[in-house]
């Protein structure tokens, strides 16, 4: 009777460590590259602007590893927006971090976006701005992802101002 090996559906955060150590490790260092070097050429040359060619130059993937992964470049490009985001989510939550009074949080908030011009998560600037600016009239996707990021942002700030009008 042959045993069947329990399904592992693939994610970063939840790769198993217990055999091959070395090769996962190795894997999660590819796909994190692969996320940023793909995030950081479209925020530089945007959606349009990459082409296949770009991104297997910026990536070192070839045309079939990256379809492997990706259904398509419309696909790739969501995941690299929501990465890029995530640097800048996670930028936020550390800024906000042990800032009790809205004064603080509202100066930190502006701390962040200062950063983003100073120092962006991500090559090419605020990858909000670039693909709210972008996507606008021909992506509808991106256009949604640009607008939920700046309705979350928008909402925090909202919450801060009314929690210190209170």
């Amino acid at each position: 009777m042959r045993m069947e090996r329990p399904r592992v559906s693939f994610c970063v955060h939840h790769l198993p460590l217990r055999r091959g150590e070395v090769h996962f490790q190795r894997l999660r260092r590819m796909i994190y590259l692969f996320r940023l070097k793909s995030a950081q050429l479209f925020n530089r040359q945007g959606y349009f602007g990459s082409s296949l060619t770009d991104i297997m130059r910026e990536t070192g993937l070839e045309k079939g590893g990256i379809y492997n992964h990706f259904s398509s470049k419309e696909q790739l490009a969501l995941e690299a927006f929501d990465y890029a985001y995530g640097l800048v989510e996670q930028r936020m939550r550390l800024a906000l971090a042990g800032k009790l009074n809205a004064i603080e949080r509202l100066l930190a908030i502006v701390s962040v976006f200062e950063g983003i011009v100073e120092d962006p998560p991500v090559a090419g600037g605020c990858p909000i701005l670039n693909t709210a600016i972008e996507a606008d009239d021909a992506n509808e996707a991106l256009r949604e992802r640009a607008r939920v990021a700046m309705d979350s942002w928008r909402t925090t700030i909202h919450r801060i101002v009314n929690k210190g009008i209170l």
